[in-house]
């Protein structure tokens, strides 16, 4: 069975009528928020109060070897990041990542949906998959910490392709769709909804 991403970045084709990127890499979009410039970034949530918030380790992000972050879709004609949000993405880290969020329109999803979602899903999301989504991380090293992390990189996501020039990266929150995912016209149709809206 096609994994979920797969599905819904090939219903973005459609929805576009052009191929996205899938796994795209930048070289802004990184695991440390250590080297950005605040001013800028505040337009959005300032990834100090995001890392403050969720109980990391300054000194151990601080030793952690820079990399990439991949986003799940861009299409380079839209100038648009597009992330596939399934259910282990709706923690209550999420939700506390969330409320440092400014009221924004540099925001590309629904911040009440989603505060909504991390707060019915906290619990199931946080057993979502195998334990490697669960264990600790050099930065958030205590049960749980790649959930942490996570929403850490989902902030990373939404701030920092905003202040280099992209549009404000749209989110798909998978638990919400109302369609079946596996009926191909169905989910494009739902899509072009939801995108209605941002775009």
């Amino acid at each position: 069975m096609p994994r979920i991403q797969t599905l819904i970045s090939d219903a973005l084709d459609v929805v576009f009528n052009q191929h996205g990127e899938r796994e795209k890499r930048f070289p802004f979009l990184v695991n440390t928020h250590m080297q950005i410039d605040y001013s800028v970034c505040i337009m959005v949530a300032r990834l100090d109060d995001v890392f403050d918030v969720l109980q990391g380790d300054i000194d151990a992000l601080s030793a952690k070897p820079l990399r990439t972050l991949p986003v799940d879709y861009y299409l380079d004609s839209q100038n648009l990041i597009i992330e596939i949000d399934e259910l282990q993405h709706f923690t209550p880290m999420r939700h506390a990542s969330l409320s440092c969020y400014a009221s924004s329109p540099h925001i590309g999803f629904n911040m009440d949906e989603y505060k909504e979602l991390s707060q019915e899903l906290g619990e199931p999301a946080l057993f979502r998959g195998a334990f490697g989504y669960r264990k600790p991380t050099h930065e958030f090293n205590f049960p749980n910490g790649r959930c942490s992390q996570r929403a850490y990189f989902d902030a990373m996501k939404d701030v920092l392709p905003v202040v280099n020039g992209i549009r404000p990266t749209i989110r798909i929150p998978v638990p919400a769709l109302r369609c079946n995912i596996f009926n191909h016209d169905e989910l494009v149709l739902e899509l072009k909804e939801r995108l209605a809206t941002f775009i």
